[in-house]
């Protein structure tokens, strides 16, 4: 019986594996497959979602490129939320005014 395979030594079982990865290929085929669908069923309709997901695209890039730091980072926060996933932990900082002996 497949549904009772055993984990792999990371803990995980294969048909979770499995389901993440065609997840992870639905989600990414959607948007490019988006524009295709429309120009179909409507060409001008197919062309502005097409110019949009462009526009977002080159915002997003010409911000991680060109931006400061901090835009940069919410950049990247926001595809991590467009892909669901959590923040990595914010990076704790020294204590600044505390002297540290040796």
């Amino acid at each position: 019986m497949t549904g009772n395979q055993a984990a792999d030594s990371s803990g995980k079982h294969p048909q979770q594996e499995t389901g993440r990865i065609i997840r992870a290929i639905g989600l990414g085929a959607g948007p490019v497959a988006a524009p295709f669908i429309a120009v179909a069923l409507q060409p001008v309709l197919g062309a502005a979602v097409l110019a949009g997901e462009m526009i977002l695209v080159l915002v997003v890039l010409g911000i991680v490129v060109y931006g400061t730091q901090d835009q940069a980072e919410r950049a990247f926060r926001l595809l991590r939320w467009l892909r669901s996933q959590p923040e990595p932990p914010a990076p704790t900082l020294p204590v600044k005014g505390r002297a540290h002996r040796s």
